[in-house]
């Protein structure tokens, strides 16, 4: 229940931003809806944006 079993990781070279699905938290049944609100919640803080789809996908910052 509410594992947020999302991470981020960073690339200064290229200016991206990668969200994983962190395996050991376990919640495969609800992972990629957590994975969608919080690529949501990451492209609004970011201002302007757009993520790639599924696991591993990246930010483009605009």
């Amino acid at each position: 229940m509410n594992r947020q079993p999302i991470t981020f990781s960073y690339n200064p070279a290229d200016d991206t931003a990668a969200a994983h699905i962190d395996q050991s938290a376990g919640d495969e049944h609800h992972a990629f809806n957590d994975m969608g609100i919080a690529k949501l919640r990451f492209q609004i803080g970011a201002g302007q944006g757009q993520w790639a789809w599924g696991d591993g996908g990246l930010f483009i910052h605009k």
